[in-house]
C-alpha cells in the first residue's frame, strides 16, 4: 500500500491473493479490508495453501482435508464466473435449497 501511495497513480491497484496473504503469514480477511478501504482492490484470487508454500490448491482444500464439510471443489486452475453475489450463489448452488441437496448428496442420502 505505502508503493501504491507513493507512486501517486490513480490507475494502480492490487489484485489480492488469498494464497499468498496465507503464505505471508496474515489474516487475509483483514488484508482485503486494508486494500478496500483504501480503494486500491482491483480482483481477488482465491486459492488455498498450507502456509509453507505456494501449493495453489482449490479454495477450503486445507480445511475439508482436515475438517470434511458438505462442498464441491472446483478443482485447480478451474475459472469461476464472476457477478452480482445473488448470481453467484445461485450459480454455485448456496441457496437454502442448494445446501440441503450437496449435503444430501455427501451422506449419500441423494435417493431422488
Amino acid at each position: 500500500m505505502l508503493a501504491i501511495k507513493e507512486a501517486g497513480q490513480p490507475n494502480v491497484g492490487i489484485v489480492m491473493d488469498f494464497g499468498h496473504s496465507l503464505l505471508a503469514g496474515e489474516t487475509p480477511a483483514e488484508a482485503l479490508q486494508l486494500v478496500h478501504r483504501r480503494g486500491r482492490l482491483v480482483s481477488v484470487e482465491l486459492n488455498d495453501n498450507r502456509r509453507g508454500w505456494d501449493d495453489d490448491l482449490p479454495v477450503a482444500a486445507v480445511v475439508l482435508g482436515t475438517r470434511p464439510v458438505p462442498m464441491r471443489l472446483l478443482g485447480p486452475r478451474t475459472f469461476a464466473p464472476t457477478g452480482d453475489p445473488a448470481f453467484l450463489l445461485e450459480h454455485f448452488g448456496l441457496t437454502a435449497e442448494g445446501i440441503a441437496r450437496s449435503t444430501l448428496e455427501v451422506l449419500g442420502l441423494d435417493h431422488a
